[in-house]
């Protein structure tokens, strides 16, 4: 199998090789000495990660996709029915089309959530970190825009450029997003101020960690150039062109820690903030419920059972 499957492309570049290589007449096959010797590489160490991956995470991993399916659901039930809930309700303060915004963020946060599994399936697991910062912010914006009317018509006029700059410095650069998130767990009935704190400063440790990814600090650049093996704490890898590294265990633990969060916030602004009940008439409202109980008991029978 090739992955420089254009034939113009890939001549072009054997022609030069060919010219750069041999030009001392050392007449070596250029196609299978050099890019087929690639392409090999990226397949076939794609396809060892994975199984590898696959292996040694299937429980994670086996919550996070339940996780992403249910996000996806959500998307879907949203999306099913432009004068819905949240239609009838905040279409009186002029918000526009709030179905169709929280569709789209959801859709978004679905398909980040699976890139990052993606990625480390693929033994990519430093860029997969640099996308899961991404996706927490993400996250954080989708809980405070659902909880706030007035967040939400603050988020949706962001497409003008001279209003972004504003409302993203004053509403949704991380230490806003993280302060309101604060707040809103204290509206949500939370009142313990150590678990507060707890809370927070568990959100900006992930945070922070992550940031170094996203903004190639030469401490995650240096790391992550290497892998460490699953089964000999030892021995160190280079990760080029993508390989299984045991640090992907602490990614899908964040990632399901992440969705976790989303997942349980989600409810509970529903239901205390918007008194909102899923439509048992309704098929994909019916399933995202039946899904999201799922996956949050997987997640406490997974905790319970790292504790033993």
């Amino acid at each position: 199998m090739k992955l420089i499957n254009d034939k113009t492309i890939r001549e072009t570049v054997e022609l030069f090789l060919e010219e750069y290589i041999n030009k001392d007449k050392v007449n070596i096959d250029i196609s299978n000495s050099y890019i087929s010797e690639f392409e090999e590489l990226i397949l076939e160490g794609r396809k060892d990660s994975n199984e590898i991956i696959k292996n040694k995470l299937e429980s994670e991993l086996s919550i996070t996709y339940l996780y992403i399916i249910e996000i996806a659901v959500l998307s879907l039930a949203f999306n099913q029915d432009k004068e819905g809930f949240f239609s009838e309700i905040w279409n009186r303060i002029n918000i526009r089309e709030p179905n169709h915004t929280f569709e789209s963020i959801y859709t978004n946060i679905t398909n980040h959530a699976l890139s990052v599994v993606l990625l480390v399936e693929s033994g990519l697991d430093t860029s997969a970190r640099s996308l899961l910062r991404v996706l927490i912010e993400l996250t954080w914006i989708s809980i405070l825009t659902l909880a706030d009317k007035e967040k939400l018509k603050i988020y949706q006029k962001t497409t003008d450029k001279d209003i972004e700059k504003t409302a993203w410095y004053n509403h949704f650069k991380p230490k806003k997003l993280s302060d309101g998130i604060m707040k809103l767990e204290k509206t949500l009935g939370i009142d313990d101020e150590e678990f507060l704190k707890y809370l927070d400063e568990t959100r900006s440790e992930m945070y922070s960690f992550l940031s170094k990814y996203s903004h190639s600090s030469y401490t995650a650049v240096s790391i992550g150039a290497y892998t460490t093996s699953f089964s000999d704490e030892e021995r160190i890898d280079s990760s080029l062109l993508g390989k299984e590294s045991s640090t992907s265990i602490s990614t899908i633990t964040q990632l399901n820690e992440v969705l976790f969060y989303l997942s349980v916030m989600i409810e509970a602004i529903f239901t205390k903030i918007h008194k909102f009940s899923p439509p048992t008439e309704n098929y994909l409202w019916k399933l995202y419920e039946g899904i999201r109980k799922g996956a949050n008991s997987s997640y406490f029978y997974y905790l319970k059972k790292q504790e033993n």
